[in-house]
């Protein structure tokens, strides 16, 4: 019989789930803990609306970041805090407002 030394992925440290970690950790701001059903949105009404609002952040056109936001309003169960965390590497510092301030 085979045996395994050091610890398995799931007891080190370093393959811990980081947006559990970040859920926890971070501050959000308390309309993001209002449900939303995003079954009764069109979200193709949004995508206007989306690439106005990442242009106005990021100062340039960016379909990727664009097309992220998309999918991640697509999914069946839409997460505000998890978005954010998601969208965070892009936007940076105006990632709270992009989410939660429609302007």
């Amino acid at each position: 019989m085979a045996s395994f030394r050091g610890a398995s992925a799931g007891q080190d440290g370093r393959f811990t789930n980081k947006e559990k970690k970040l859920l926890r950790t971070m501050s959000f701001p308390e309309v993001l803990d209002r449900a939303v059903d995003f079954k009764k949105v069109k979200l193709e009404s949004l995508r206007p609306w989306i690439a106005k609002r990442v242009t106005e952040v990021l100062g340039l056109e960016d379909e990727v970041v664009e097309n992220l936001v998309h999918n991640l309003l697509e999914e069946e169960e839409v997460n505000p805090k998890l978005v954010q965390i998601q969208l965070t590497p892009f936007l940076a510092q105006e990632t709270p407002e992009f989410i939660w301030i429609a302007k």
